[in-house]
């Protein structure tokens, strides 16, 4: 989980966090800050975040600390924007259609990158 190595990094450095994501399709991944995130007895954001990550928990918990992410990019060979409906189809046919719950968390987790108006570039990783 991503958040969980946020945490860990921000416990030990105690500086603001750049994202930057190779790979990064719609920039979902670059939004951990905008869902809640439930691991063992550590919560990371609050209640009324619409998403919400619970894993299966087995590692220690990560240290309870917010990290405060200042910036955050991304590149991909074919980026998708999940303000557009062709691009939010093809994000929501790589999920099963029996998988109710995840099929909702996606809905949601569309909405929040739409509106976080993030910076994926059409670029190769090399670049």
């Amino acid at each position: 989980m991503v958040m969980a190595g946020l945490m860990e990094v921000t416990a030990a450095i105690a500086l603001p966090l750049s994202l930057l994501e190779i790979g990064s399709s719609a920039g979902l991944n670059l939004c951990p800050d905008l869902y809640r995130h439930e691991m063992k007895n550590v919560v990371a954001g609050n209640s009324a975040l619409p998403v919400t990550l619970a894993p299966e928990w087995h590692d220690p918990t990560p240290l309870a600390v917010v990290p405060r992410i200042v910036a955050r990019r991304g590149c991909d060979h074919n980026p998708l924007d999940p303000n557009r409906a062709d691009d939010v189809l093809r994000l929501k046919s790589y999920t099963w259609p029996d998988q109710i719950d995840r099929m909702e968390r996606l809905n949601k987790a569309l909405a929040l990158a739409g509106e976080a108006s993030l910076e994926i570039e059409n670029a190769d990783a090399l670049d």
